[in-house]
């Protein structure tokens, strides 16, 4: 199967929440029904993130699932933090060093790409 880049983060974000869950149950920290009292979502909807069933969960079911993939895979996440400090670090200095200051604010805009 041959995808474009696109194509791929789009199928990577439709498919997240049962990457997470499917990490957490992999950890063997957890079981189903360990996650579904964790969060307090029904069992049932926790099977179907794992399941791909769903992949659109509700924010705040999102929330609680990253927060217990955060607690089952912290060194992950340190590493993760670790890189984008030092990137935003690494981009600060770069601001600093150029040579002419811009006396308008700079505004970034951000752009939603539409596969075809």
């Amino acid at each position: 199967m041959n995808l474009s880049t696109c194509q791929e983060d789009l199928m990577l974000d439709q498919y997240f929440i049962q990457f997470i869950v499917k990490d957490i149950l992999y950890s063997g920290e957890y079981t189903l029904e360990g996650i579904a009292r964790y969060t307090d979502i029904h069992e049932d909807v926790i099977l179907d993130f794992a399941s791909g069933l769903n992949t659109e969960p509700l924010a705040s079911s999102l929330r609680k699932i990253m927060e217990l993939h955060k607690s089952v895979r912290a060194a992950l996440y340190q590493v993760i933090g670790k890189k984008l400090l030092a990137h935003l670090d690494k981009s600060i200095n770069s601001e600093e060093s150029r040579d002419t200051v811009s006396s308008s604010p700079q505004v970034s805009s951000m752009t939603i790409k539409k596969c075809s």
